[in-house]
């Protein structure tokens, strides 16, 4: 949970930076980092709330829970991974190309054993589509 919030802190103070060096930009760029500032805060929130309603249930000493643990770890790196590219590319310019269709973050899960309705499922996804955001947002000033 802790790792978690460590993660959203440093999305939160990336979408912080990125509003900054918006007031420089021109008005359709604006216009669609803004949308995508507000996608990666909607994400942002719902995986916030999806792990606390995770972490309220019983832990479980398994090996798919540890395996789970793991994918977790990977996945929140890639997506600050990811965080730090859009930083770059926003902030600073950086025009580094980007896969903005890869699906790593759901990849990690592909043969979990989890139920899609249980509140880990709903954090992967969540996990993915910050994950796609944040990469749209580093690509979009390529594109412009």
């Amino acid at each position: 949970m802790r790792r978690l919030d460590t993660a959203n802190a440093d999305v939160s103070g990336t979408l912080e930076a990125m509003s900054i060096s918006l007031l420089a930009g021109r008005r359709t760029l604006y216009a669609r980092l803004e949308h995508l500032m507000g996608a990666s805060t909607r994400y942002a929130d719902r995986l916030a709330k999806i792990a606390i309603s995770a972490t309220a249930q019983p832990a479980t000493d398994s090996p798919d829970a540890a395996a789970l643990a793991s994918r977790f770890e990977a996945a929140v790196d890639h997506v600050l991974a990811s965080a730090a590219l859009a930083r770059a590319a926003v902030c600073d310019g950086a025009r580094e190309p980007v896969q903005v269709n890869q699906t790593v973050v759901l990849g990690l899960f592909a043969d979990s054993p989890s139920d899609p309705r249980s509140p880990q499922a709903g954090a992967v996804i969540m996990l993915s589509r910050l994950n796609w955001v944040l990469l749209r947002a580093a690509q979009v000033r390529r594109d412009a």
